[in-house]
């Protein structure tokens, strides 16, 4: 079997691509050959080892072509002379990111080799028209139905209403132009949370399945402190929740925060108390976490998921988690960590001085870890679960590939 995995972006860059070279990784243990088109370069080193071939549109990414996110010719020629060479008997397209670099034009190459294709959708912009299901003029959590009159008449994007019309139109492309949603065999949602916003604005022929995400986490063992500071891990952008975190516990409770960001020296003055760390490698965070009393993911907007939870409770670390993080569903509230209403955020100063509760934060600990490594996200379980689907999409190719141990996701 051949896998032609397509992606804006080859480069190591994020959420996105830390999925593609777990996938890619595993498929190539399974048996897979795995091919990359994308529209960016260069490739990293660690999709390459994985991949009979990268293939990038252009060398690296460049400036921002407004039309072409819209509508890339380009794209859709060279990907529909790359396929040439793949037949629909032994092959498997799965689409990843094309927002940016790639297009919904990228459909009609689809639909010219009728190779059957699944899509991931990473985030909320293949639902919403900003991608978050956030109100950022008026600070509120959306609950508008995507392209109703509410929706086209809100003026609730971050920059201007210009700027939503332009993603409008985005948006308008992928599902009444390219109809790419309506050739997939299926699509994949990486919580229950954003894969209920999609079932809404997905054609009832195609399945929507919740696959979590692989988590590049080591089993360390089960921590013997409760740590001396909450951690925040990520951008320090309005829509993560850092204000509100910030206003709840930042004069009052130990904090870190890991990440960057516009308002990052701001707040740095503003919250003296707080131990700002900028941007740290990935083992560096793994350090932070460690020695974290617990994790803090206090997201306002619609988060499809928040690796950050689940690297948090390999190592045994509480969570204290958003309920609009697709990862609350790895929340069991008052065991492993909470569950907090961000139209409340003054839940995260009560949780917060229950964990400053030595003995409250050591059985959460504990009980983090042992959840956790009951049943982890490892590569070998999301793909073992991703050949389940790819099985449905050509089930007359696979005969020889075993079958999952992990069993059926969920399939609505």
């Amino acid at each position: 079997m051949n896998c032609v995995i397509i992606c804006d972006n080859a480069n190591h860059s994020g959420g996105v691509s830390s999925v593609v070279i777990a996938q890619a990784a595993g498929l190539k243990t399974a048996g897979y050959k795995v091919f990359v088109f994308a529209a960016y370069g260069p490739p990293s080193t660690l999709l390459s080892v994985s991949t009979e071939e990268v293939f990038c549109l252009y060398p690296e990414i460049s400036r921002r072509g407004r039309l072409t996110e819209i509508w890339n010719k380009y794209a859709a020629s060279q990907l529909s002379e790359y396929l040439v060479r793949f037949s629909p008997v032994d092959t498997i397209i799965h689409v990843h990111s094309i927002s940016m670099g790639l297009s919904p034009s990228i459909a009609t190459a689809l639909r010219r080799r009728g190779i059957p294709y699944v899509i991931t959708a990473h985030d909320a912009g293949w639902v919403c028209p900003t991608g978050y299901f956030y109100n950022f003029k008026t600070k509120a959590y959306c609950t508008y139905k995507p392209f109703s009159l509410a929706c086209l008449s809100c003026n609730c994007d971050k920059k201007t209403y210009l700027h939503k019309a332009f993603k409008f139109v985005k948006v308008a492309a992928l599902d009444y132009l390219s109809r790419i949603k309506q050739g997939a065999t299926a699509i994949i949602a990486p919580s229950d949370l954003l894969r209920d916003r999609l079932v809404d604005r997905t054609p009832q022929s195609t399945p929507v399945i919740t696959l979590l995400n692989p988590v590049n986490a080591s089993n360390n063992g089960a921590r013997s402190n409760t740590g001396d500071s909450f951690l925040f891990v990520g951008r320090i952008w309005e829509e993560k929740g850092i204000s509100e975190l910030l206003e709840a516990v930042g004069d009052d409770c130990p904090l870190t925060v890991v990440g960057d960001g516009p308002n990052k020296g701001a707040l740095e003055r503003k919250y003296p108390k707080v131990a700002f760390k900028g941007w740290l490698s990935p083992k560096e965070v793994m350090a932070e976490m460690r020695k974290a009393i617990a994790l803090v993911l206090p997201s306002i907007y619609l988060e499809a998921f928040g690796l950050v939870v689940a690297e948090a409770l390999s190592q045994g670390v509480p969570v204290i988690v958003s309920d609009r993080a697709g990862a609350a569903t790895m929340v069991k509230h008052g065991y492993n960590g909470f569950l907090v209403d961000m139209g409340n955020p003054d839940e995260i100063r009560q949780c917060c001085e229950s964990l400053l509760d030595k003995s409250m934060a050591k059985t959460m600990s504990r009980n983090a870890y042992s959840r956790y490594w009951e049943n982890p996200l490892s590569e070998e379980r999301y793909v073992s679960e991703l050949l389940t689907i790819y099985r449905s999409a050509v089930p007359k190719t696979i005969e020889n590939i075993a079958t999952p141990k992990t069993g059926h996701p969920n399939i609505s």
